[in-house]
């Protein structure tokens, strides 16, 4: 069964639940199948500078979506659009933009190296707290651990390294995710032609230290509980 083409029109509606109904819609069938709009793709990148900032993050969503199908190379030209949203220091917009270039840089392995190469420049960006650093730190994180997970499971390279395992709690912990985030540009520094081993083994060492550290800081935590009990 051919796909039929979605119009964009209900996005403009003057009816709150037909025009964000309509962008839960639209986000499903990219997920699914982005072809259905892929012939929309003009008006999508209207959306990435629309002052609302749903319909905003809806149109980076589905650029993102739409670099599955892009057979005419079309949203190449987006890319840079999308690293300036990456590092506007906006929390929501930076998070939405990591997702997008994260499923670009997956469907494009010809722009993977600069995608990936930006997506590590976050740490140098400013945003309103250090906790929001943190958490769009952790979307990254996110972002590149499918780009190294199969290359360990068909690189005869990578054989010796253990699994990768990086805890939850890192994301919520500033120095567990500096360690990684040091690890990694060290990484990519030392190896000028992009190689993933060296990212791979960057992150099984951070890994097991905000392990460790974390064990420790239970630990600690505990032996206070403990102490204050028994005053």
């Amino acid at each position: 069964m051919k796909s039929t083409t979605i119009q964009l029109d209900k996005l403009y509606s003057a009816d709150p639940k037909i025009k964000y109904g309509f962008v839960r819609e639209l986000l499903k069938i990219g997920a699914k199948d982005p072809t259905r709009y892929y012939s929309q793709l003009d008006r999508i990148e209207l959306l990435l500078n629309n002052p609302n900032n749903i319909l905003k993050w809806t149109g980076i969503d589905m650029i993102g979506y739409i670099s599955a199908v892009d057979r005419d190379h079309k949203i190449e030209k987006e890319i840079p659009v999308l690293v300036n949203l990456l590092h506007s220091g906006q929390l929501i917009t930076c998070n939405h933009a990591v997702f997008a270039l994260g499923l670009i840089a997956g469907n494009k392995p010809e722009k993977r190296k600069t995608i990936l190469k930006e997506l590590l420049l976050i740490r140098k960006d400013s945003f309103k707290t250090n906790e929001c650093r943190e958490i769009a730190t952790g979307k990254v994180l996110d972002a590149l651990i499918p780009f190294l997970n199969p290359l360990r499971q068909t690189s005869r390279a990578m054989t010796d390294f253990p699994s990768l395992r990086l805890p939850r709690q890192a994301h919520g912990k500033g120095g567990a995710v500096q360690d990684v985030w040091h690890n990694l540009g060290e990484a990519l520094q030392t190896f000028p032609p992009f190689q993933f081993a060296p990212l791979v083994n960057a992150l099984d060492q951070a890994s097991q230290t905000a392990t460790g550290r974390h064990r420790n800081e239970r630990g600690e935590q505990r032996r206070a509980h403990h102490n204050r009990g028994i005053r």
